[in-house]
């Protein structure tokens, strides 16, 4: 997790984990994410969200 703040505007930048069993098994995919929020006078809002897969982790969803 990478956390950046400038001025009013911040963004966060971490790995995501979907599927599998917590503690159990490795999560099925794993994606990049991006948040970006905007603090206004009732504080923090996430503005925007954007997430992709991690190149090589996802050899999964191509068939043979």
């Amino acid at each position: 997790v990478q956390i950046s703040i400038l001025g009013d505007v911040a963004w966060v930048t971490c790995e995501e984990a979907f599927g599998g069993e917590a503690g159990l098994r490795a999560p099925e995919i794993s994606m990049l994410a991006t948040n970006i929020f905007v603090k206004g006078e009732d504080g923090w809002k996430m503005t925007h969200h954007h997430a992709g897969p991690i190149q090589g982790r996802v050899e999964f969803l191509v068939g043979d």
